[in-house]
């Protein structure tokens, strides 16, 4: 294969590219067949290869070239862009909640009020019962002891005391019975149900998935 007939096989393989590219390629090779002499053109065309793996390296490095330069404008884009207004869950922007709370305030405050209040109410009144109990037991104990001792010296007095003291001690454990009630059930369920409320007011929605 002579020089002419490499670079024509080269030009036809290279259709793909530009014409300055093409142009270019071709001036590149020729000079390097030039470089090593007629008396090396064999064994350059043999180091080569043939035409079409000549083509098929150099549009390869086009691309890979092409490539780069297009990552790198579009890594420059994505600096250069300004970052999304924050947006609150549901998708709407944080002012247009701050000013739905704005506008609402009549609304939410009284209801946020009354809630308060109940839960303060709820939480005395739980306190109440407990400390209750609590008095009812040692008030019992204490008559009861009361009452053992009197007996020695006034026995009527003292069975009596003993009485009133056996009343309170079962009045404070079936408040105690209640205590143990509201510590298993209802105040766990309590703090289930306004753990449910919390989450369903706060949490953020989930993006949906494609459905393939």
């Amino acid at each position: 294969m002579t020089k002419r007939d490499f670079l024509l096989a080269l030009n036809d393989a290279l259709g793909s590219m530009t014409g300055d590219e093409r142009s270019a390629a071709i001036k590149y090779y020729s000079d390097y067949i030039d470089d090593a002499g007629p008396e090396n053109l064999e064994n350059v065309l043999q180091e080569l290869g043939s035409p079409e793996q000549v083509a098929a390296s150099i549009l390869a490095d086009a691309d890979a070239a092409q490539q780069a330069v297009n990552g790198a404008a579009a890594a420059e884009a994505s600096r250069t862009m300004p970052p999304p207004a924050p947006r609150a869950p549901g998708g709407m922007p944080v002012w247009a909640w701050i000013l739905l709370i704005c506008l609402l305030f009549p609304v939410w405050l009284p209801i946020l009020a009354t809630l308060g209040g109940l839960l303060v109410g709820a939480i005395g009144i739980g306190i109440g019962f407990f400390a209750t109990t609590f008095a009812l037991l040692i008030c019992g104990v204490v008559l009861i002891c009361v009452g053992i001792v009197t007996a020695f010296s006034a026995p009527p007095l003292g069975l009596l005391v003993m009485g009133v003291g056996c009343i309170g001690l079962s009045i404070g454990a079936l408040f105690c019975m209640g205590c143990v009630f509201l510590c298993r059930t209802v105040i766990p369920a309590t703090a289930r149900f306004v753990g449910r409320i919390c989450s369903r007011i706060f949490r953020r929605r989930q993006p949906k998935t494609a459905q393939g």
